[in-house]
């Protein structure tokens, strides 16, 4: 338990909380991904007034006295939910088809061997279990959302890589040489360790899905959801075991904290075997990079589909294997992927945790370094004979960046960042495509293509309408029939339904003309969707997470170097230097925000690459007022849109900078040799105001 509390101190609790936080925010951060942060509440309350059960003309009728933006959202949640009423009305009949297939199956020779008979009858008996269960239609929508968007298991592991590489720390401070003397010392402390990796990931494994979970029933409710058949959850149909969303959920989480114990106790056996903490980080980021790079970029159809399979990744996504029915014949007897995967997990778990306990009794301190050390050692030294010709601010530079290993968070960061991204995206719909399309074909400075085709589609509504009225006429005479008639009601109801179509480009040229008339400013009509997203309101969730992953970044990165100095005395020495404290302070926070400013710099234009492949930049020299959310920013009213993206890539270098100044400023003088553990309470401090003022 002592292993466990040094492990688990005040500074990784906190860390566990924050990383609760961001499990918080993600789930939140992709619900409400379809409609932006706004409407978020619009969204709530249009599901609550769905699940109290409409016919469909309520829903209609509904549908039509929302305003635009309303009914879009509203439109996504009746269709999500009628795709749910019609899984809870197929679900008997879904498993009864395929017990019918599987007993129609074993009529057939083909399907007569042995195997093919075994694996016919357990599909048959495992849907039998589930044949009777009453689905029905509940408030299940939190505990949906939370299973689609929980990205827990992969803040679990960051946190447990984390925990690990300190329980190396002895590697690197000199106490490697006392443990390994120590009688008995060495292996009952690998025995400790490995007793506290399990433990760690199984404790915060479960607080951060019980985190994202009740965020998510506080919001939509349902807690007697809980007690509901699992197969209440649309597309658990295949899930042959008659059991509660609550015992599942635990199950689930039983079968996470299995795997991450299994993943994080391979990764500590990389990190026993590897002499040095660093190289052990760079190793598992290089077999992290293969595995998301597999992932991608190889398909299921193709000759390597098998990486592709057993990819970490496509292995943590616990909800979609649970979902599926899959069978594996093991020596002629089929066998459930899940209960493969458990045994595994199991297997992997043992035997690494048997090697950590065995490497840490027979890995010696001092050896003699091999051919890759000494040239590492090379390397460094002419690093140094280079450095001694450098000005000082180059020095500071280095230390900050590669002895500090500035470096690995900066990655670190810049992954995150990519992670959030490509997950904020929107998926627009073909009605909302095609509208930008005509944006791009008849909108810009220039838009007369828009008043020509607005005017052609009234006159149509005009033509129409006179036609229905002189077939009315006609009809009264009995010249025509009531069919004839239909006809032009229907050709009259086409007509105005095109120029309804046409209500968001009418508005947003009324909105240029307001522009011109109030400012003389020619703004472009051009569609809204993109740029509110790249850095509008709707995009306001994704620059709050960058922010706050940068400043974290950026207070590791300024921190970190001056602990060492407190640590190792230098600062007595700096005290004492020729040109004084001050000058070499100086020099420090310059290479601070050299530094922080540059990786600021590196985020944005990541960022700006990711949103321009998502949602593309058109009329990016337009100016920045035609759009209409930018209306109020006096400040900005005659810049363009380009312009405005460079302020705001000014402004996020700025707040590196900030940070990073406050940062040095209370690492020096406020926390000084303690400023390790003033690291969460300036990071805390710093989420704190970018919550309140984003």
């Amino acid at each position: 338990m002592k292993e466990l509390g040094r492990l688990l101190n005040r500074k990784t609790i906190l860390l566990i909380l924050a990383a609760a936080c961001i499990c918080v925010v993600v789930v939140f951060a992709k619900d409400f991904s379809d409609c932006g942060i706004d409407n978020y509440k619009i969204k709530v309350r249009e599901y609550n007034w769905l699940i109290n059960g409409h016919t469909d003309e309520q829903i209609q009728q509904h549908a039509d006295e929302l305003a635009q933006d309303d009914r879009r959202i509203f439109k996504r949640l009746a269709k999500e939910y009628k795709e749910k009423s019609d899984y809870i009305d197929g679900y008997t009949e879904s498993v009864k088809t395929v017990i019918t297939n599987a007993l129609n199956m074993k009529k057939f020779s083909v399907f007569g061997t042995s195997e093919s008979i075994a694996n016919i009858n357990k599909t048959e008996n495992d849907y039998k279990r589930i044949e009777n269960v009453q689905v029905r239609e509940l408030n299940s929508r939190a505990v949906e959302q939370f299973l689609k968007n929980d990205i827990s298991i992969y803040i679990v592991l960051a946190l447990m890589i984390y925990i690990i590489y300190n329980i190396y720390e002895y590697r690197d401070n000199g106490m490697w040489q006392i443990i390994y003397t120590a009688v008995n010392g060495r292996m009952r402390l690998a025995v400790k360790d490995t007793a506290a990796v399990g433990l760690s990931a199984l404790f915060v494994s479960l607080i951060m899905q019980l985190c994202g979970l009740v965020s998510m029933l506080v919001v939509y409710g349902g807690w007697d959801f809980l007690t509901a058949p699992v197969q209440c959850l649309k597309g658990y149909n295949n899930f042959t075991y008659p059991i509660s969303v609550m015992t599942y959920l635990f199950i689930r989480y039983m079968i996470i904290s299995l795997i991450v114990i299994a993943i994080v106790l391979v990764i500590s056996l990389v990190f026993s075997l590897c002499r040095k903490r660093i190289s052990s980080v760079v190793l598992v980021g290089i077999i992290a990079g293969a595995e998301a790079f597999a992932y991608q970029n190889i398909s299921m159809q193709g000759r390597l589909r098998i990486f592709k399979k057993i990819n970490i990744i496509n292995v943590m996504n616990v909800s979609n294997i649970l979902r599926k029915y899959d069978n594996i014949m093991i020596a002629g007897v089929p066998v459930s992927m899940v209960n493969v995967l458990c045994m595994v997990c199991i297997i992997i778990a043992v035997i690494s945790a048997i090697f950590l306990v065995l490497l840490g009794k027979v890995i010696r301190p001092g050896r003699t370094a091999g051919f890759i050390g000494k040239m590492i050692e090379k390397i460094g030294h002419v690093v140094q004979r280079i450095l001694s010709r450098l000005p000082h601010f180059w020095k500071e530079m280095y230390k900050f960046l590669i002895t500090a290993r500035g470096w690995i968070v900066i990655c670190v960061v810049v992954f995150i960042t990519i992670f959030i991204c490509n997950n904020q995206k929107i998926a627009y719909s073909e009605d909302e495509k095609k509208r930008d399309e005509y944006y791009q074909q008849y909108g810009g400075r220039d838009y007369s293509g828009f008043t020509s085709l607005i005017e052609q589609r009234q006159n149509d509504v005009y033509e129409a309408q006179a036609k229905l009225d002189a077939a009315r006429e006609q009809y009264e005479w009995g010249e025509l029939s009531e069919d004839d008639v239909s006809r032009y009601v229907y050709n009259l109801m086409d007509a105005t339904r095109l120029l309804d179509n046409m209500s968001e480009y009418m508005q947003q040229i009324e909105y240029v003309s307001q522009i011109k008339e109030q400012y003389g400013i020619d703004a472009y009509v051009m569609s809204q969707r993109g740029y509110d997203q790249i850095f509008g309101s709707k995009g306001a969730t994704r620059k709050l997470l960058i922010y706050i992953i940068l400043g974290f970044g950026v207070v590791l990165i300024a921190e970190t170097e001056s602990s060492v100095e407190y640590k190792n005395g230098m600062n007595m020495l700096i005290g004492s230097s020729k040109k004084g404290r001050r000058w070499e302070h100086t020099v420090k926070a310059a290479a601070v925000c050299i530094l922080v400013g540059v990786s600021a710099f590196l985020l944005y234009i990541i960022e700006m690459i990711i949103m321009y492949k998502a949602y593309g930049m058109p009329y990016i020299n337009a100016p920045l007022i035609s759009l209409t959310y930018m209306n109020t920013a006096k400040v900005f009213r005659n810049i363009t849109i380009s312009q405005y993206m460079l302020v705001l890539m000014a402004e996020e270098i700025l707040f590196a900078v900030a940070v990073g100044l406050e940062t040095v400023f209370a690492s020096r003088h406020i926390f000084k040799k303690n400023s390790g553990k003033g690291i969460p309470l300036i990071i805390v401090i710093n989420t704190a105001i970018l919550c309140i003022i984003m």
